[in-house]
C-alpha cells in the first residue's frame, strides 16, 4: 500500500519536473525572440543614415595644349564614370573647362546640372511617440521619394551621355586649337574662380577641382608666371600632372597626383565619405 502511494508521487513529480523544462525551454525561446528583434531594430536604426544625398560641385580644367602631351587626359568613358558617380551620390553640377587656345565660345565652362536626389525620412522604430498613421504617412512618402530618385537616376544618366557625347567630345576630347598652339592658364583660372563664387554653390556639401595639366602658363607662347587665383575655402583641388608650384590656390586643400588613374580613385573614394 504504501510503496503504491510513493510510485504515484514520484510518477507525479516526475510529470511536473518534464512540464517546468518544457515552460523553460518555451520561456528562454520567447526571450532569444525578442532579444533578437530589438537587437536588429537597434541595428536598423544605426545603418539609417540622417543624411543620405549630398549635392556635389565638380570643376575639371581639362588642359589639351601640346604641352600636357605626356599627361594621360580622361576619356569619355573617364568622363561619363565620374559624372555617374556624382550622379549616385545626390547630384549637383559639373563644369569643365577646357585649357588651352579654344575658340571665343568655349572660353566659358560647359556646365552640366545633374538632377539633386532627396532624401528619404527616418525615424526610431521604438519611438512610442509616433502613431501607426504617422508610420504609415512617412512610409508612403518614403516610397514616392524612392521612385522619384530612381527616375531621376534614369534622366541624369540620359543627360550625362548627351553633354559627353554631344560637348565634351567635339569641344575638348578633339579639341584643336583656334590658331596657334598655346596655354592661357591664367584665363582658364579666373573663369573657374568666377565660377565658384556664384550663390547657388553656397549650400553645396563638396566642392572639388581636378586640374588636368602640367602648370605653365603660356599665352602666346611665352611662360608667365600666373597672375589670377582660385579661392575657395571649402574646396578640394586635385591636380594632375602639375610640375608647378600651387600659390594659386587658395582653397581647403591641395593634393597632387602623378596619374590619371591615381586621380579615379582618390575621387571615388572621396565622393563617398559623409
Amino acid at each position: 500500500m504504501k510503496v503504491g502511494i510513493i510510485r504515484n508521487i514520484c510518477k507525479k513529480l516526475q510529470n511536473h519536473s518534464n512540464f517546468m523544462k518544457k515552460i523553460s525551454i518555451l520561456g528562454f525561446a520567447i526571450f532569444a525572440l525578442l532579444t533578437a528583434c530589438n537587437n536588429t531594430n537597434q541595428e536598423e536604426q544605426k545603418t539609417q543614415p540622417e543624411k543620405q544625398y549630398k549635392k556635389t560641385l565638380l570643376v575639371i580644367g581639362d588642359d589639351r595644349s601640346g604641352s600636357t602631351f605626356g599627361i594621360r587626359k580622361l576619356t569619355a568613358e573617364d568622363y561619363k564614370m565620374l559624372l555617374t558617380e556624382i550622379s549616385k551620390q545626390g547630384g549637383g553640377t559639373v563644369a569643365v573647362a577646357l585649357i588651352g587656345n579654344p575658340e571665343p565660345q568655349s572660353w566659358e565652362p560647359f556646365i552640366l546640372k545633374i538632377p539633386e536626389l532627396s532624401d528619404t525620412t527616418w525615424f526610431d522604430t521604438e519611438d512610442r511617440d509616433i502613431t501607426m498613421t504617422e508610420r504609415t504617412q512617412i512610409l508612403n512618402s518614403n516610397k514616392k521619394i524612392i521612385q522619384e530618385n530612381e527616375n531621376k537616376l534614369i534622366s541624369a544618366q540620359n543627360l550625362i551621355n548627351q553633354f559627353v557625347d554631344s560637348i565634351i567630345m567635339p569641344k575638348v576630347i578633339n579639341y584643336k586649337p583656334n590658331g596657334p598652339d598655346m596655354t592661357n592658364l591664367d584665363e582658364s583660372i579666373k573663369r573657374i574662380n568666377i565660377l565658384l563664387r556664384t550663390p547657388i554653390f553656397s549650400d553645396y556639401d563638396k566642392i572639388i577641382i581636378a586640374i588636368f595639366s602640367d602648370g605653365k602658363n603660356q599665352p602666346l607662347n611665352k611662360e608667365k608666371p600666373i597672375s589670377n587665383t582660385i579661392e575657395s575655402p571649402d574646396a578640394l583641388v586635385y591636380l594632375i600632372g602639375w610640375n608647378e608650384n600651387t600659390d594659386c590656390f587658395k582653397v581647403g586643400s591641395v593634393i597632387t597626383l602623378s596619374s590619371k588613374e591615381i586621380f579615379m580613385d582618390e575621387f571615388n573614394n572621396n565622393i563617398k565619405k559623409e
